[in-house]
């Protein structure tokens, strides 16, 4: 029976695409331990795999960090990507110390590690195990940035106000930006780390991603050793084609599973439209950060929840309202659901930017009036290209394989 380590990142938006590929592991007949953090052990265990604490303190991460060379004073924003990076690797260096004896000690047969843990990948390097990588978000490495720097410092680092970008827009800031990320990395990281784009785009010579070629940013940009198989859709959730409800339709509402979605004042602005639209039916998830008793009253016709099965919720909905999670994304496209997306964090905004651009929904701001966020919900239900350009990305999507091509990809690759 083949041991394969799974090093996973504790989130959910990363966890939960990794499920059906564990428990299609399993069912071919291979053991899985996973390491991750406590909160995913009853999960983990579930999925009938063994379960693994990366066991440390975050206490111990440092991440006062900073660019030789540049000052930072009037660039908050760069300031902020350095500490979530170096944090980032800090954070593994410290998994990967807390658990490499045990992992010399009775060493699994090939790897697998989320792009966000490096750890894995320096297992795998050290000990020569074959490995792969799962992608549950865009790619983004340094190919893309250095090929697209417009895309890369407005939308990936969010970089396109900052001061110090604006001064140096034609003087090659972005590539000087890297390097000396890099330089920084290898001086303090060498032996583990050379490139900065490993602490948050960690790759292999086999990356599963769960999109399509169709919806990454700048795919002509992205090499053979990045498979895309679409959506990690279970069997019982796959697709099935449903009419539009243009009578009563569904608007699905959720901000996701972190702290993005303590949003009570665009949850209001929904109550609000809902209110004066009784034929739409709402559904709005709004998480564990606030309560429903904090909400102004809800009309009957909207039905509030800290939680729903999205797969489940979206098959029913005619509209999704979302900040735009990769995965809430994806899967919205895989029903064929039009969205309008309110970006708040990360790689939301790219997002955000790809769904407008597929001509799937629109893109707004969280400031936007309930007036006008009414006349969008009002246009996306009522003109039927939206729903149109859904279905053609879907179809790709839906054509890719998911979690068990996937699998089919990580064996064939890996020799296992």
């Amino acid at each position: 029976m083949p041991t394969c380590f799974y090093f996973g990142s504790p989130c959910y938006g990363h966890f939960n695409v990794t499920k059906n590929i564990v428990l299609e592991l399993i069912r071919r007949g291979d053991r899985v331990v996973y390491f991750c953090e406590d909160p995913f052990r009853k999960e983990i265990e579930q999925l009938g795999a063994e379960y693994s604490s990366y066991n440390i303190n975050y206490n111990q991460i440092e991440t006062a960090i900073t660019l030789q060379n540049i000052s930072l004073s009037d660039v908050s924003r760069i300031s902020e990507i350095i500490g979530v990076v170096f944090y980032c690797i800090e954070e593994n260096i410290l998994r990967y110390k807390s658990i490499i004896e045990k992992v010399k000690n009775n060493p699994p047969d090939y790897i697998i590690f989320d792009t966000f843990s490096i750890c894995g990948k320096i297992v795998a390097k050290e000990l020569s195990i074959p490995c792969a990588t799962t992608v549950p978000i865009f790619v983004f490495n340094k190919t893309i940035a250095k090929g697209d720097d417009d895309l890369f410092t407005n939308y990936f680092l969010l970089m396109g106000d900052d001061p110090l970008f604006k001064r140096n827009k034609n003087k090659d800031m972005l590539h000087t930006f890297l390097e000396r990320c890099d330089a920084i990395v290898k001086k303090k990281y060498g032996g583990y780390i050379n490139d900065i784009f490993d602490a948050i785009n960690c790759a292999s010579d086999t990356n599963i991603v769960f999109t399509s070629k169709m919806i990454q940013p700048r795919a002509d940009l992205v090499d053979n050793t990045y498979h895309f198989v679409g959506c990690s859709i279970p069997d019982e959730d796959q697709y099935f084609n449903r009419p539009y409800n243009k009578k009563h339709p569904q608007i699905y509402v959720s901000f996701g599973t972190t702290y993005v979605n303590d949003q009570i004042d665009f949850y209001e602005k929904c109550i609000c439209i809902f209110r004066k639209h009784p034929e739409w039916r709402g559904i709005l998830s709004i998480g564990n950060s606030i309560s429903r008793e904090q909400l102004t009253e809800v009309p009957q016709n909207c039905k509030v929840f800290s939680n729903v099965n999205q797969l489940k919720t979206l098959q029913e909905s005619d509209l999704f309202i979302t900040h735009g999670g990769a995965n809430s994304a994806n899967e919205s496209l895989y029903y064929n659901v039009p969205m309008i997306i309110c970006p708040v964090a990360g790689d939301q905004f790219i997002v955000g930017k790809q769904v407008e651009h597929l001509g799937c929904g629109q893109n707004i701001d969280l400031s936007i009036t309930a007036q006008e966020l009414e006349k969008k919900i009002i246009e996306i239900l009522n003109e039927p290209k939206y729903k149109h350009y859904c279905n053609i990305v879907g179809s790709d999507l839906r054509s890719l394989g998911g979690y068990k091509k996937a699998v089919d990809i990580i064996m064939n690759n890996l020799s296992i």
